[in-house]
């Protein structure tokens, strides 16, 4: 009868923790529970119950601090792993303390624990939880080739079709396409996982986040405004933040918004000044600053400020970015100093030449028409020999389309009695000519 009567008693001890935690009582429960797990009469039963109990209070605190205080809660689950592997479920248990390890900001540490799931328990059902996650801890390392890696393995080890499991392995696929640069996959993972389960995508910040730029991509305008404004109400403090911030600022600029774009490009410059986003955020605000200006010595200053930016940043985003910027303002010098036309040349060739995928079409795109322009001109003037120049000087930008330009350039070669490339060119011409009448030109030349 004791021993029944002491069951009974533990029994109760280990129903009044968990009343106490299913009201919301998570403090009184967490004391209380180690109050009674002091007690050295308590049998095994008594206190598998009361570190069960224990753990699940600890969760609940750490969850509800935003994971700021997760040590407790991971040695209570190590006490039930240690004292009782063979009455809980371990793989479970190792699950709940890499994803407090995870949400506390500690990658390596949720990184171990999921591969002891992987190692130790592979036909556990956290397999798929455990492999996902080494997969986000991947793309936030940046190792997009290992994350990409273990992705597929989440899809190989099965999901139920249109399942939020599904969804979240397409979403992050979505985000290490959008890292690789391969935009329009990204852009479709991303519309389908959100299709499959609205809710999902916003309630990651990367995964917002690259939702919110791919959005900006395809739909530059006020949806994407909208979507850029919710993400800062939502995450304004993650590390996602400020890139977000950034390109709301240049939405604001692209809608007309300039003031209002003007001011918080200079709150990122200022916050952000010796970041990647706050020296774009400078380089935007200057900019706009200058705006539609054809003043020579205002745009002078501002080609002056973006060199000397480019020039402590090379080989990065910010060079390409200042390069571009300062062939733009020099194109519109060359309105009026035929020169500074050659050096907005030199810059779109030195953007092409760069690693930035966003900005060597453009680069192409805007070099080329340019080259085309000046290289017309100097024709019609007969300026042979700065027209050849120009021609062998920049092939990344020359408009090949053209061929009356490039026949105008090997009549230049000739005057200039440069018959080899003219011989070479000319043939080029006609192969590309043959059978016309401006072949026939060409075979005359």
């Amino acid at each position: 009868v004791p021993s029944a009567h002491a069951a009974t008693t533990t029994a109760e001890r280990v129903q009044g923790v968990n009343r106490f935690i299913q009201r919301g009582e998570i403090d009184m429960a967490i004391s209380t529970a180690n109050a009674l797990l002091k007690d050295t009469k308590l049998n095994a039963d008594g206190r598998l119950g009361l570190l069960q109990a224990l753990a699940k209070a600890e969760y609940l605190r750490a969850s509800a601090g935003g994971y700021e205080h997760v040590d407790k809660a991971i040695k209570t689950y190590r006490s039930l792993i240690k004292g009782f592997p063979n009455r809980v479920d371990v793989a479970k248990l190792q699950w709940k303390i890499a994803w407090l390890y995870w949400n506390h900001g500690d990658p390596e540490l949720a990184d171990a624990a999921a591969q002891t799931i992987l190692q130790e328990y592979p036909s556990s059902p956290e397999v798929k939880k455990a492999t996902l996650l080494r997969a986000r801890i991947m793309i936030k390392k940046g190792r997009y080739s290992d994350a990409r890696f273990l992705l597929l393995e989440h899809f190989g080890l099965g999901s139920a079709a249109g399942s939020r499991d599904e969804a979240e392995g397409i979403a992050w696929m979505g985000v290490v396409d959008y890292a690789d640069h391969r935009m329009a996959q990204a852009w479709k993972s991303l519309q389908r996982a959100d299709a499959m389960a609205p809710g999902l995508i916003r309630s990651e910040p990367m995964l917002y986040a690259t939702y919110v730029q791919l959005l900006a991509r395809h739909h530059r305008d006020k949806k994407a405004l909208r979507q850029a404004t919710d993400f800062i109400n939502r995450y304004i403090t993650t590390r996602e933040g400020p890139a977000i911030r950034l390109l709301r600022a240049d939405l604001l600029a692209d809608e007309g918004h300039t003031a209002q774009a003007k001011e918080l490009y200079g709150i990122l410059a200022n916050s952000y000044g010796s970041l990647i986003v706050g020296k774009k955020a400078l380089m935007r605000q200057m900019m706009l600053d200058v705006g539609s200006s054809t003043n020579p010595k205002r745009l002078k200053a501002a080609i002056r400020d973006l060199d000397q930016l480019a020039a402590a940043n090379q080989i990065s985003d910010i060079e390409a970015e200042s390069r571009l910027d300062q062939a733009r303002l020099s194109a519109r010098l060359g309105k009026t100093d035929p020169a500074r036309t050659d050096d907005a040349i030199g810059y779109y060739a030195l953007v092409v030449a760069s690693v930035q995928p966003d900005l060597v079409p453009v680069a192409i795109r805007e070099g080329t028409a340019l080259l085309d322009q000046r290289l017309h001109t100097l024709l019609g003037q007969g300026a042979w020999l700065q027209a050849a120049l120009l021609w062998k000087r920049y092939p990344q930008l020359r408009p090949d389309q053209d061929i009356m330009l490039a026949f105008g350039i090997a009549k230049a070669y000739a005057r200039l009695a440069d018959y080899a490339h003219a011989e070479v060119l000319y043939r080029r011409l006609y192969a590309q000519a043959d059978g016309t009448l401006l072949g026939q030109r060409i075979m005359l030349q």
